[in-house]
């Protein structure tokens, strides 16, 4: 009887995983990345070593019991350990995950990169003098880092050996040198009001719509003028429970409530449009176009270079533009594929970069004044 039960067990065991092979991939894991595919068969590759790692990847991402397995060890890391499943996440206090690239800021090591930095803002002094001379208006906005308003819960003491300052705070410096009017800061606007309310997910990598929503508020009244306020429409908050994006590498339900942003006028109509990549792969142009009565100012045609963490604002104070052409990228701007027509037409250049990433940006100075050379209009 014993050897019976043996026999069902192994072959359900055996047949189970052909099951899950012919079924694969499916997978509950936000992993993020492509899954290894079949080699392609031939004779000849029998004989090598590498047609079997690239056969051996293809049926480790499809082993049946892959994703409970993973979610299994990630839960024992996280509550019986205390430790990351993913060396991407650093636990801090309290609940807060931290972005691991996103933290070297954080320890204020930089000052190596001081050259970099006056660079950088020369670079943006004489951007905002080209276009000033071209009647357009300039303005350079940094989202800081998780870690430079939240810096409480990192839970890691900075070495007492490092120099004290960040990229950041270098490029503040040379600005002495290199002056921005259109320097919108908001790093000491966040780290005031994240006593009344917090401003970041606990467990995702940007700001919460609440901080969204100051960062909104903050980038209108710089780009308002002495005859036109521009102000954000009416807006209400209705509390949610997700699990965000640093939670979802650790494949573990662990949802927090945050307040998502709701607006309220019915005074304008805006159209989103999505346009093909351009130069490069994840650089996307996405068209905000806004209708609105003649009582709802608008500020002129608008391009911005942006990243992640204008996705939310961009929703927020899309209402108030003509229209938006904004471009994920670094590189400021691309070239050639870049519409120059939509940068010579453009009242307002924006620059949005996160604080992880100022020391990135890349400027292509001849595609610049190729662009804005370009006859106004489409």
């Amino acid at each position: 009887m014993r050897t019976k039960i043996l026999t069902i067990f192994f072959i359900l065991l055996i047949t189970s995983q052909v099951y899950g092979l012919a079924l694969a991939p499916k997978t509950s894991l936000e992993e993020k990345r492509k899954f290894a595919g079949m080699p392609e068969f031939k004779a000849g590759k029998l004989l090598k070593s590498s047609y079997y790692r690239q056969l051996g990847k293809f049926l480790d991402d499809r082993y049946p019991y892959r994703s409970p397995f993973i979610v299994t060890k990630n839960w024992i890391d996280y509550h019986v350990f205390n430790t990351s499943p993913s060396p991407r996440v650093h636990i801090g206090r309290d609940g807060w995950f931290y972005l691991k690239r996103g933290m070297i800021n954080y320890f204020k090591d930089d000052c190596s990169e001081s050259a970099r930095a006056r660079n950088l803002a020369r670079e943006l002094n004489l951007i905002e003098k080209y276009l000033d001379s071209l009647g357009k208006r300039f303005f350079f906005v940094v989202a800081p880092n998780k870690t430079t308003i939240y810096p409480e819960f990192v839970g890691i003491k900075r070495s007492p050996h490092s120099c004290g300052k960040s990229f950041y705070d270098l490029f503040l410096t040379a600005l002495k040198d290199y002056p921005l009017r259109g320097f919108i800061r908001l790093d000491q606007m966040l780290s005031e009001a994240k006593k009344d309310r917090q401003l970041y997910y606990k467990k995702g990598t940007h700001w919460n719509d609440r901080g969204a929503v100051l960062a909104s508020r903050r980038i209108l009244q710089r780009l308002s003028t002495p005859d036109v306020k521009y102000e954000l429409p009416d807006i209400r908050y209705k509390e949610v429970y997700r699990r965000q994006d640093l939670a979802a590498m650790f494949a573990l339900d662990l949802k927090e409530r945050s307040d998502v942003a709701k607006i309220k006028d019915k005074s304008f109509k805006v159209t989103t449009e999505r346009l093909p990549p351009l130069l490069m792969s994840g650089n996307f142009l996405m068209r905000i176009t806004t209708e609105a009565d003649k009582d709802h100012p608008l500020l002129p045609r608008t391009i911005i270079y942006r990243d992640s963490f204008m996705t939310q604002p961009l929703k927020i104070i899309n209402g108030s533009f003509e229209e938006i052409d904004a471009i994920w990228t670094r590189t400021i701007p691309l070239d050639p594929e870049i519409d120059y027509n939509a940068l010579g037409a453009a009242g307002i250049v924006i620059i949005e970069v996160i604080e992880r990433n100022l020391n990135k940006v890349q400027f292509n100075e001849r595609a610049l004044l190729r662009a804005t050379r370009s006859r106004p209009g489409y």
